[in-house]
């Protein structure tokens, strides 16, 4: 699977690297943005794995923030869309709590639908890839506690990861130009909303030892955000 899969992400690259090239000398907006949303991931059989062995399971729905930048092409009616977002949360029980980050980084190419400059609505297809990562903790150490008698103690904390390349489908609206000031004409507010798509089952490690029989999720998952940017 994992050369099919570098294929695939080569093949964009030198797609979209392609398509800047050639547009060096064609008219483009570059819109740099930050996001803030929430994403849903799919981590359900995880979070049973969890409670099985006595631990606390993580949550379904998380705060998430990213940024990136995406670059227009009118005469073409394409763009490309470059992208970072994560999110990070720890759940508590007792004495036992469970730290969950994940983060995707991914390129995706767009078609740009609508024909108004002021207002983008872009489908977009890509490639991403996921690093998750969850860190269940049984005993939490007491307050005050030592360094090396931690290290020494029954915290039982472990550390395990699921890194993969996912598929990624999404829509995205903005709005360009919210004012009359230089700022405000130059200012995109708008909606990205997505969904990645794993294409194999997880591959579990506890640091750089594989785990056989994890469970399957979909660390991406579901997402939808307010993207905030500057048209240059």
């Amino acid at each position: 699977m994992k050369p099919s899969i570098f294929k695939l992400s080569a093949i964009l690259i030198f797609f979209l690297t392609c398509i800047s090239g050639y547009a060096q000398v064609q008219t483009k907006k570059v819109i740099i943005h930050t996001t803030l949303g929430a994403a849903f991931p799919a981590l359900e059989k995880l979070n049973d794995e969890l409670r099985s062995a006595g631990l606390e399971p993580g949550r379904t729905t998380y705060f998430s923030r990213g940024g990136g930048f995406y670059t227009i092409f009118p005469k073409l009616n394409i763009a490309t869309l470059f992208n970072l977002s994560t999110y990070t949360a720890t759940t508590e029980s007792g004495n036992r709590s469970t730290a969950v980050r994940s983060t995707q980084v991914g390129t995706s190419l767009g078609y740009v639908v609508t024909g108004e400059k002021s207002f983008q609505f872009i489908p977009f297809v890509g490639l991403a890839y996921s690093f998750f990562g969850v860190r269940p903790t049984a005993s939490n150490p007491a307050g005050g506690t030592g360094f090396s008698p931690y290290l020494s103690g029954n915290a039982n904390q472990y550390h395990l990861s699921s890194n993969d390349w996912a598929g990624h489908v999404g829509l995205h609206f903005a709005k360009a130009g919210l004012g009359k000031t230089r700022m405000a004409q130059h200012a995109v507010l708008g909606l990205r909303t997505g969904y990645f798509i794993p294409v194999r089952s997880s591959v579990w490690k506890s640091n750089d030892t594989k785990l056989s029989g994890g469970p399957k999720i979909n660390s991406g998952g579901f997402y939808v955000g307010v993207v905030l940017g500057i048209m240059q």
